[in-house]
C-alpha cells in the first residue's frame, strides 16, 4: 500500500471483529488499533454484537481516506467446512465496495489461511463470486438457478 493508491481493504476476520492475528493483525498494525475498535463499534450498534458469517460493511480505515470492508469469513477462528462462504464474502464484499464508490480494493484469499480452503478452490469460488457480480443476471427462473448451480457441481463442490 506505499507504492499504490488503494481506496480500501478487506478484512476476512471473525464474526466479532477481532483483529488480532495473522492478515488482520497486520491491517490492524498499519492503520492502528482504532479500526479494530471502530469494527466492533460498529458490529455492537449494527449487529447486536455479532456479525453473520459472509456479509460485509465498510467503514473509514482512518489513514489517508482509506476506507475497510470487514467481511468475516467464519464465525470464530475455524476450518471452514461450506466453500458457499468464500463465494458469499466474495459477492457482498464487492456489492459494498461499488456501492462505497471503491476504485482500488486489495482482496485476501478467503478463507486460505486459517479457514483451511484449498487455494485452487477458493480463487475459484472468489472468481464465481466476482463473476456473478461483473455480470449479473438479468432474469430469475429456474433455468438460471440451474445453470448457476452448475458451475458449482463443475468445481466438485456440489454433487448432481
Amino acid at each position: 500500500m506505499r507504492n499504490y493508491r488503494v481506496d480500501c481493504v478487506v478484512s476476512p476476520a471473525n464474526a466479532f471483529g477481532l483483529m488480532d492475528g495473522g492478515y488482520d493483525l497486520a491491517i490492524t498494525q498499519w492503520f492502528g488499533k482504532q479500526l479494530q475498535q471502530r469494527v466492533q463499534a460498529y458490529i455492537l450498534a449494527n449487529y447486536y454484537g455479532e456479525q453473520p458469517v459472509g456479509t460485509s460493511f465498510i467503514i473509514d480505515a482512518g489513514r489517508d481516506g482509506q476506507t475497510l470492508i470487514h467481511t468475516p469469513t467464519m464465525r470464530v477462528p475455524s476450518k471452514i467446512l461450506d466453500p458457499a462462504v468464500i463465494y458469499q464474502s466474495m459477492r457482498t464484499t464487492l456489492m459494498v465496495a461499488m456501492e462505497g464508490g471503491v476504485q482500488s480494493i486489495v482482496i485476501p484469499i478467503f478463507g486460505g489461511l486459517t479457514g483451511g480452503i484449498d487455494y485452487k478452490l477458493a480463487a475459484q469460488m472468489m472468481w464465481l463470486g466476482y463473476d456473478q457480480i461483473m455480470r449479473p443476471n438479468t432474469t430469475i427462473d429456474w433455468d438460471v438457478v440451474w445453470d448457476s448451480d452448475d458451475k458449482w457441481i463443475d468445481l466438485g463442490v456440489k454433487e448432481e
